[in-house]
């Protein structure tokens, strides 16, 4: 089955570009394109994508609805929202609203192509996208306490006491944000078996992405004692 997209970009030469792009991949069906917010809110509901592609404009307030509206609209196919920014001096300020407001990615005008088609593939399967450097800005801000928490994100607590000792280690090494590829080197896992403990933290701690499970993770974990796994997950 094709994952169904509706592309939100307010310019027409890039809006056709996305388009041309997206068609590349043959498990991509873009099923609408919106000029704006607002029309891409209308589209989501008329054709039910897997993903609404989403530029975020200045000033954010109206494409922070958007995100919101589409992400929170009722029905039995929920719709992700892929955020994206051509205002690379503000994606800082942008980065922890836009996935307040409910997004599961955030890509940049320094994204590849390839990278986009994969950010796209992976928030349809339910995982979220950041660049590395986003997710430890993000993570790093949270931990801090100068960023507020996406929906869904409490208070720092303590893990639940069911988690094993290997759980607790794979979260730690989310908490400092790293991917799967190095939490299985670090704890010598296959990628397989790294990916299946990431799934079942997420449902144990009622996590809607890999976006909210890493901050989750932050605000449980004060630190990570292993000096050697935050150099790893750091030096991305």
């Amino acid at each position: 089955m094709s994952i169904r997209v509706v592309i939100a970009e307010s310019r027409a030469t890039p809006r056709a570009a996305l388009s041309l792009l997206l068609a590349t991949d043959p498990g991509i069906e873009v099923v609408g394109s919106a000029a704006g917010g607002e029309e891409a809110v209308t589209l989501a509901g008329e054709t039910s994508p897997h993903i609404t592609l989403l530029e975020v404009r200045l000033p954010a307030a109206a494409s922070l609805d958007a995100v919101s509206r589409i992400t929170s609209r009722p029905g039995p196919h929920r719709t992700r929202v892929l955020a994206y920014s051509t205002h690379p001096e503000h994606e800082d300020e942008l980065l922890l609203p836009v996935l307040t407001a409910g997004a599961s990615g955030f890509l940049t005008m320094d994204t590849e192509p390839r990278a986009v088609l994969a950010a796209i593939r992976a928030v349809a399967r339910g995982d979220s996208w950041l660049e590395p450097q986003h997710t430890r800005r993000l993570i790093n801000e949270y931990v801090a306490g100068t960023g507020a928490a996406p929906a869904g994100v409490g208070p720092r607590v303590p893990l639940p006491p069911q988690l094993s000792i290997r759980e607790r280690e794979v979260t730690a090494l989310i908490g400092r944000g790293c991917t799967n590829t190095e939490i299985a080197e670090h704890l010598c896992l296959s990628p397989l078996t790294a990916k299946k403990y990431v799934s079942r933290l997420m449902a144990k701690l009622g996590a809607r992405d890999r976006v909210q499970l890493a901050l989750i993770a932050a605000r449980s974990l004060t630190s990570l004692d292993d000096p050697a796994a935050q150099r790893m997950c750091d030096s991305r």
